[in-house]
């Protein structure tokens, strides 16, 4: 088989994971598996494998310290193990199990974009548009399916209480993820919108970039999660700011300030925000890991084990038949500080801050294409964002999206020879 037609394989390899990234969790892994059997297809050996994987590592800054930013995450979280391991925390009689290597596994995600940039680079520049082109495509499709499903619950009901609506899942079975993994090609089809130079995609259709972004922003309102309601406007005025000539930044602040507190008004805005639901349960959950982080703030009580440690917390306080909510943290910064300890929390403060670093470079770096640096950055911003009530960066649906979109980022980088940024 010829070089052109291994490339060719690639190319369907890795369109086919952009489709599943807004799928589900497991066709998202079978994507990803074919993606990396496609690049060793394409490589030719492991020998030549290596020697891309090199190649992308000497040859481009913003690689290397994506790199060093995944290893010391993961690294300070197998640390948060490893102590759970050798001095065992007890939650009143339950000690705390930790499967190191099992737990560990996870933690191939911090370094899967390193492996799709390789593969992305290995394409030629029509070839990585009509990769991106997929996947916005696939958003369009999806964006449609939401807004579809929030009106007759098609094609899986999750009705909204109190509301003859339902919440749009689309196929990833819970409203909170769509409101982290739909912003990033949401926040990509407004870059496209705003000049669909900066992707050199000749296939785009603006008519069908305004149907994806309208259908988009009704599919991240139904998902009724009160925290993107406050985040995705903050997102889509930093991104406006980004994009609008100066004169007209002022008075676009003033009209979305104004727009913003009109559509606040609305009663079916209002009964959400003012409703209690949930609140209760979320302030359990971050007194509790608030106390894990007390009783052990260098490791905490083990990387992904504060949900363990929740329950059997609340299991000894369940008294006169009161049921007490089990789950994380419900907060990226409790969630890290409980699992990890300071030194989980602080390599995940330097990782999300290097990865906005990094986009914010792919904004400045000079015609790669496609480039949309600056909306995946405001869609970062947003899932940070979003992290204050949810533990959405460790979510398997969610962390496929968020690795797959800073392979992009990395794929923009542009740094000169010299080394200086």
């Amino acid at each position: 088989m010829s070089e052109f037609e291994r490339k060719k394989i690639l190319v369907w390899c890795l369109g086919l994971y952009a489709v599943t990234t807004l799928l589900a969790m497991a066709p998202m892994n079978i994507g990803a598996a074919l993606v990396f059997l496609g690049l060793i297809f394409s490589a030719g050996s492991f020998s030549n494998l290596k020697k891309l994987f090199v190649k992308e590592y000497r040859e481009n800054r913003g690689s290397r310290i994506f790199l060093k930013l995944s290893l010391l995450l993961a690294g300070a979280c197998a640390l948060s193990l490893l102590a759970a391991l050798i001095w065992p925390v007890w939650i009143g009689k339950h000690q705390i199990q930790i499967r190191f290597f099992p737990d560990l596994l996870k933690a191939w995600y911090l370094f899967w974009p390193f492996v799709l940039v390789v593969a992305l680079r290995q394409l030629k520049s029509r070839d990585v548009v009509q990769v991106l082109s997929i996947w916005i495509f696939t958003f369009l499709v999806m964006a449609v399916i939401g807004v579809i499903q929030h009106k007759t619950g098609w094609p899986r009901k999750q009705p909204i209480p109190l509301t003859s609506l339902y919440h749009s899942t689309l196929f990833l079975g819970h409203h909170l993820s769509i409101a982290s993994i739909l912003i990033f090609p949401f926040f990509a089809t407004l870059e496209l919108l705003s000049n669909r130079e900066k992707a050199k995609c000749s296939w785009v259709n603006k008519k069908l970039l305004w149907v994806g972004a309208i259908a988009g922003a009704i599919t991240l309102y139904a998902t009724y999660s009160r925290t993107l309601w406050l985040a995705l406007p903050l997102g889509i005025l930093i991104w406006l700011l980004g994009v609008i000539p100066k004169k007209w930044r002022a008075p676009s602040v003033v009209t979305a300030g104004l727009l913003a507190i009109a559509a606040s008004q609305l009663p079916m805005i209002q009964s959400r925000l003012n409703s209690q639901m949930g609140q209760l349960d979320r302030y359990r959950l971050w007194q509790v890991n608030y106390e894990f982080f007390k009783a052990r703030p260098l490791t905490g009580v083990g990387w992904k084990h504060t949900y363990e440690a929740a329950e059997n917390s609340f299991k000894q306080k369940e008294t006169h038949g009161e049921i007490y909510f089990v789950g994380h943290a419900h907060n990226m910064v409790l969630e890290m500080a409980a699992g990890t300890g300071i030194v989980g929390l602080l390599a995940w403060l330097f990782w999300v801050g290097g990865t906005l670093y990094l986009c914010w470079k792919a904004v400045k770096a000079s015609k790669t294409a496609p480039n949309l640096g600056w909306g995946i950055f405001c869609a970062l911003i947003v899932l940070q964002l979003n992290g204050l009530t949810q533990v959405n960066f460790w979510e398997g649906k969610v962390i496929h999206q968020l690795m797959w979109v800073m392979a992009w980022v990395l794929l923009w980088q542009k740094w000169p020879k010299s080394g200086k940024a």
